[in-house]
């Protein structure tokens, strides 16, 4: 049972609010996927607002309950089908980050088009020290987005980053005041939403890497399973 909700805030545009306990089990994967599923076949939708109902964005998936899963083929199609699904979504998505954001909670924020954070937001991918590989792409997304040093740093080295460091690898687009995050980002949806719809998909198409994406996220999805054995 998930306690993620989707509000639709106008025709052309919908926010989809995170578990409040910042963590995303595995039927919140289920969840997650149907939701940008279900968006990507409404045309009248344009953009997609992603928050949290808490003091955080995501902490990512529970390890304890990755460790506990005896069906690792079940897990790998949940993944997969949440991967695809956010790979493959064609509505702009804005990522609203007030708080932690760990492991899967920052490496899908590779797939946004727009990312506000706060000066209360903190950026983790704790992977290898959980005995697990990155996931989303983020093997590829990040080595392009950050330089290979930061991204070796960042999975493998297991700090954290705070909301200016982020913005300046390139992971954050604005640094915005905490009590201002939904309002900025709700006015950003609406700007985006006015664009011309034909050549705001086709442009946001051409800068995605969509078929290198998914092809590596296979990879990940195999090795983060081999890893679980």
């Amino acid at each position: 049972m998930t306690n993620m909700s989707f509000a639709r805030s106008s025709t052309s545009i919908a926010e989809i609010i995170l578990p409040v306990t910042g963590v995303l089990a595995i039927d919140d994967l289920d969840c997650l996927a149907d939701r940008l599923e279900r968006a990507n076949g409404d045309e009248a939708l344009r953009v997609l607002v992603v928050r949290s109902a808490a003091d955080a964005f995501s902490s990512g998936a529970d390890p304890a309950e990755l460790a506990s899963i005896d069906d690792l083929a079940g897990l790998s199609a949940t993944v997969t089908r949440f991967f695809e699904a956010l790979i493959g979504c064609d509505k702009i998505m804005i990522a609203a980050v007030d708080g932690p954001c760990t492991g899967l909670g920052m490496t899908m924020l590779l797939h946004f088009d727009a990312v506000l954070a706060t000066d209360a937001a903190r950026f983790s991918a704790p992977f290898v020290e959980l005995g697990l590989v990155p996931e989303a792409a983020s093997t590829l997304l990040a080595v392009r987005r950050f330089g290979y040093l930061r991204a070796f740093d960042l999975f493998c080295g297991g700090g954290e980053i705070d909301v200016a460091e982020a913005m300046s690898i390139g992971l954050v687009g604005e640094h915005v005041a905490r009590g201002e995050l939904l309002a900025t980002a709700r006015e950003r949806a609406i700007r985006l939403a006015r664009k011309p719809p034909i050549a705001l998909t086709a442009t946001r198409r051409l800068l995605r890497s969509t078929e290198e994406a998914r092809a590596r996220c296979r990879a990940e999805i195999e090795l983060f399973e081999e890893c679980l054995r």
